[in-house]
């Protein structure tokens, strides 16, 4: 049952029977409404623009593109969608992808069906799960070791990762930077290609690493 008031949710997994049983799991509070669900990225993106979701719970491994990359698409349509990402793994990288994609949060797949419902409340009501605390210990790993790297980058490229770090998205680094959103695309690629990253979640330590450079310069 659900009320006017029922934040809106997607369910983003390529696994139905995940699927099923978060969307199960959601409808049994009258405070949501789930509202469709996506196997694939290319799904997502679509059923993100048609239907209008307060949240997106998103698996961070999709078979057809990088969830971070899905979750910048989705904020970039509709800055006001919230984003939970899913993961078997809590390692630091998954979570540094987290912040780049601009997720509201981050969370086990291990965790407890209450502790999901909670996240999924939280997040639905603009709150972060990704405390300063949590921010701190990944900056602390990722300052030893990513600094060599980032002298690589044309002084358009630095900008480009400053904004992306800090959690802007392709159309507002455009007009922030007055280029077209084509060459931020392009940009973001080549800077990738010189940190050598060879997982979005990667790229996201330098650009972490970039911004808290900048900060104590």
């Amino acid at each position: 049952m659900t009320t006017t008031s029922a934040r809106r949710i997607l369910i983003v997994n390529e696994h139905e029977i995940v699927r099923r049983g978060l969307a199960r799991l959601m409808e049994r509070w009258r405070d949501f409404q789930v509202v469709g669900e996506a196997a694939t990225a290319a799904e997502a993106r679509e059923k993100a623009a048609q239907l209008y979701p307060d949240v997106v719970v998103l698996d961070l491994h999709l078979p057809d593109a990088s969830a971070v990359e899905v979750c910048r698409d989705i904020r970039s349509h509709n800055p006001h969608i919230r984003v939970l990402l899913v993961t078997s793994y809590g390692d630091d990288e998954a979570l540094l992808g987290a912040i780049l994609g601009g997720a509201a949060g981050y969370l086990r797949k291990e965790v407890r069906s209450q502790d999901i419902v909670d996240a999924v409340r939280k997040v639905a009501h603009g709150q972060s799960l990704l405390d300063h605390g949590i921010r701190e210990r990944v900056l602390e790993r990722v300052r030893r070791g990513a600094q060599d790297r980032l002298g690589q980058l044309t002084r358009l490229e630095e900008e480009i990762l400053g904004l992306v770090a800090s959690g802007k998205t392709n159309p507002e680094v455009a007009a922030m930077v007055s280029i077209s959103e084509e060459i931020v695309k392009h940009s973001v690629s080549n800077l990738l290609e010189k940190l050598e990253a060879t997982r979005r979640s990667q790229a996201a330590a330098y650009m972490v690493a970039w911004r808290t450079r900048r900060t104590v310069r």
